[in-house]
């Protein structure tokens, strides 16, 4: 990795660890979906969370291979 790429690396680090923070509050049925304010009941959290999951672990996947390009290994 080049020097100067270090805040691009920081940046995609940050959100790297945002999204597998999210991940584990939505694995914790730790989260709540609202709609125009109005709290949605366990029926539509349980609809919704396998579609959270896979799109944070896409997200996830994705800034892991942005680290990969970098040269970048996560220990």
């Amino acid at each position: 990795m080049r020097l100067i790429m270090l805040p691009i690396v920081n940046r995609t680090v940050e959100a790297l660890e945002g999204v597998e923070r999210a991940v584990e509050r939505v694995q914790a049925d730790d989260f709540c979906v609202s709609i125009a304010g109005n709290r949605q009941d366990e029926a539509m959290l349980a609809r919704v969370k396998p579609v959270l999951i896979s799109e944070l672990t896409g997200r996830k996947a994705e800034l892991e291979r942005d680290l990969t390009s970098y040269g970048v290994e996560r220990g």
